[in-house]
């Protein structure tokens, strides 16, 4: 059971980290500190809740490290322990067949922007 879990938070994580990059982050929001992308971007992008601690992952790192093997992203570290996502490939075939969350799902992320404004 516990594998299941897990894949299915690996799934979910990585498919919010390609829906963040296709949808929602922008050539000039970079350079960006992984760990703001990950709380800004990825997780409004998650189709359900996912800790990072209960996926294979562990860490966000980890997971950007994927990415970058991938060919999707590139990280730089900025100092020690301090990474920024300075590239993406918006093209790359993984993202292809990437779509936006249904409506009833990003509602809520929706109205707490406008109340930031």
């Amino acid at each position: 059971a516990v594998v299941s879990t897990q894949s299915t938070g690996d799934e979910v994580v990585m498919e919010a980290c390609y829906r963040a990059l296709k949808y929602s982050l922008k050539q000039a929001e970079l350079p960006i500190l992984t760990s703001t992308f990950y709380s800004k971007h990825v997780k409004p992008c998650c189709s359900t809740p996912v800790d990072i601690k209960k996926t294979s992952f562990k860490k966000v790192g980890v997971l950007l490290k994927e990415l970058e093997k991938e060919g999707i992203a590139v990280i730089k570290e900025q100092k020690k322990g301090v990474f920024n996502i300075t590239a993406f490939n918006i093209e790359h075939e993984a993202l292809r067949g990437i779509r936006k969350l249904k409506k009833e799902q990003t509602e809520e992320g929706e109205e707490e922007e406008e109340e930031d404004i």
